[in-house]
C-alpha cells in the first residue's frame, strides 16, 4: 500500500504535536477543524508510515542538570565509519546529539560538559576512537535561542 503524502492539515497536526506531544486529539481537532476521530486516524496513519517516529519528554535545565560548557565537536574520520562512531558515543551522557554532516568534516557532536577540563577529557576520548582521525572543538559562548526541542515536521533529512 502506497504511503499518502502529507497535506496542510497533517503538517499542522505535526507542528502542534512537536510543540506539545501530550496534546489531546480533541484539542488538535478543534485547531484543525476536524472531528476527533479524523485526527486520530491521521495520527495513526502517520505513526504507521513512520512520519511520527515516537514521542518524547523535553527536560528543563534544572540546577542539578546545569552544564557549564556546551560545545560543537566536529570530527574527521579515517574511513567512512559513521555508524561505529555513533554507536561508540551513544552511551556517553555528555553527548546530546550526533550527526553525519556534509562539508569539510564528517561528523558533529553536540556536547554538554560540567567544565573545560571535562570537555578536554571528552575530546581526548573521541580522539582515541579507532575511526577518528581528528577533532575540532567549538565552544558555545552564548545561546541566543535554541530550537533543538522543536522539530520542524515539514522538513526532511537524509539519514546515513
Amino acid at each position: 500500500m502506497a504511503k499518502r503524502q502529507l497535506d496542510g492539515v497533517d503538517r499542522r497536526i505535526l507542528a502542534m504535536l512537536s510543540a506539545d506531544a501530550r496534546a489531546s486529539a480533541t484539542a488538535l481537532a478543534r485547531e484543525v477543524h476536524l472531528s476527533r476521530g479524523a485526527v486520530q486516524q491521521r495520527i495513526g496513519r502517520m505513526e504507521r508510515d513512520g512520519v511520527i517516529a515516537g514521542y518524547t519528554a523535553v527536560l528543563s535545565r534544572t540546577d542539578d542538570r546545569r552544564t557549564e560548557v556546551t560545545a560543537l565537536v566536529t570530527i574527521n574520520l579515517h574511513t567512512p565509519r559513521y555508524a561505529e562512531v555513533a554507536a561508540d558515543t551513544a552511551g556517553w551522557p555528555e553527548v546530546r546529539a550526533c550527526w553525519s554532516i556534509a562539508g569539510e568534516r564528517d561528523m558533529a557532536l553536540l556536547v554538554d560538559a560540567d567544565s573545560n577540563d571535562e570537555l578536554m577529557e571528552i575530546t581526548r576520548r573521541l580522539n582515541e576512537l579507532p575511526a577518528v582521525r581528528d577533532t575540532a572543538t567549538h565552544v558555545v559562548l552564548r545561546t541566543h535561542f535554541d530550537r533543538a526541542a522543536m522539530t520542524d515536521p515539514t522538513r526532511t533529512s537524509a539519514t546515513t
